[in-house]
């Protein structure tokens, strides 16, 4: 078959890992966490008054209270209330010791208010009543978003340990590609495929990215990723691991130290992936239309995965397959969707053009596909 398919493969679990940090609580919006997050305190962390009133004993129901000449300031604690006295607070103001109800009142003058019974408990908050000390407050594997950085703030916690969003190196390589913008010398083409997975890269939450242009030098790509895996959790290497004379991505990555990890240690493989001291590595073919296949594919979901990104599901459309596919094929046909047809893109293409005519992918059970046939499209994540 002519057209482009990536044939299904299994992204080795032990390529990448996460990095786990602890961040002051401030800077944790966003963050997975690595832990069970507990109390510092009790929630909250003092016994306070539901509404504006009367601080008393339920106790002294019956007898004659007496108004205090002195009130609860919000902000501060006082001293035990006496056996037939009342005191007024605000609300969220500290109940004194001794007080186990508050009467409502609007008015700090209506002193008959204070004769009312109550029972235990009436409009007070007690202190731990929604989380004591040592509690979990926010579970392990949570995302943290403002309704959790409320929770963190109120349980007094002031660091967090989650996952670290990684590090991203996008290594483009030849002698042909350049980053100049302006000015382009004949012979010479700019490094797009790049600057296209340093786009993705950003769309699902990286946001310390670099991209670098190495010639095709063996001894300047080897110290390029040596120094890369000192400060990077994911290179990515574009172009070089074909078998041509001067493809030397796979003997680069072994020279600065990799271990090529993964169902095919390399010779048949479109891309490979590898275990630098410190990064994971994952060299892509020079090829546009391979790129963005393995990319959108592979790559993307292993990332989020990984690190523990934000899920972003996969957006889908209905079309009819406008090309008989035939059975015996397992995988990912890359497709062109265009008024509800998916029409197939040809394979061995290198042309720039698929990054406007390439739209999306069908997977291939094996099956066949009918002309004509509806089918289910996965839209690139653009």
């Amino acid at each position: 078959m002519d057209y482009f398919v990536l044939k299904s493969v299994c992204m080795p679990s032990d390529w990448m890992r996460a990095i786990c940090c602890s961040v002051p609580t401030e800077k944790a919006l966003g963050m997975v966490t690595a832990n069970d997050v507990r109390c510092v305190c009790d929630v909250p962390c003092y016994t306070s008054a539901l509404r504006d009133g009367w601080a008393v004993r339920s106790s002294d129901n019956g007898k004659t209270r007496t108004a205090a000449a002195w009130s609860v300031e919000n902000g501060r604690s006082h001293a035990q209330l006496e056996i037939g006295q009342a005191i007024w607070v605000n609300t969220g103001g500290t109940v004194p010791q001794g007080a186990d109800a508050v009467i409502a009142s609007r008015n700090s003058m209506d002193l008959q208010k204070i004769q009312s019974c109550v029972v235990p408990g009436d409009n007070i908050e007690q202190q731990g009543s929604d989380w004591k000390l040592g509690e979990v407050i926010v579970p392990a594997g949570t995302r943290v978003g403002a309704r959790e950085m409320a929770l963190l703030f109120e349980a007094g916690v002031k660091r967090v340990a989650g996952w670290a969003s990684p590090r991203v190196a996008v290594v483009a390589t030849g002698s042909e590609i350049t980053q100049e913008a302006d000015g382009l010398s004949s012979g010479f083409r700019r490094c797009s495929n790049a600057s296209y997975i340093a786009a993705l890269m950003s769309r699902i939450g990286v946001t310390d990215i670099r991209t670098i242009v190495v010639p095709d030098d063996i001894r300047q790509l080897t110290r390029t990723l040596v120094e890369l895996d000192a400060v990077c959790d994911v290179i990515i290497t574009v172009g070089g691991t074909g078998k041509g004379k001067r493809d030397y991505t796979r003997q680069a990555v072994s020279d600065a130290g990799g271990v090529f990890v993964g169902h095919d240690t390399q010779l048949d493989s479109p891309f490979v992936t590898a275990r630098l001291p410190h990064a994971g590595l994952i060299g892509l073919p020079g090829n546009p239309l391979a790129v963005m296949m393995i990319v959108q594919c592979v790559l993307l979901e292993s990332v989020r995965s990984v690190f523990h990104l934000p899920e972003a599901p996969a957006q889908t459309v209905e079309a009819v397959m406008t090309e008989d596919i035939e059975a015996g094929i397992c995988g990912e046909l890359c497709v062109n969707v265009n008024e509800s047809a998916a029409k197939p893109l040809i394979k061995g293409t290198g042309r720039m053009r698929v990054f406007d005519s390439a739209r999306g992918f069908v997977r291939l059970n094996g099956q066949g596909i009918k002309r004509g046939e509806r089918v289910r499209v996965e839209l690139f994540r653009n």
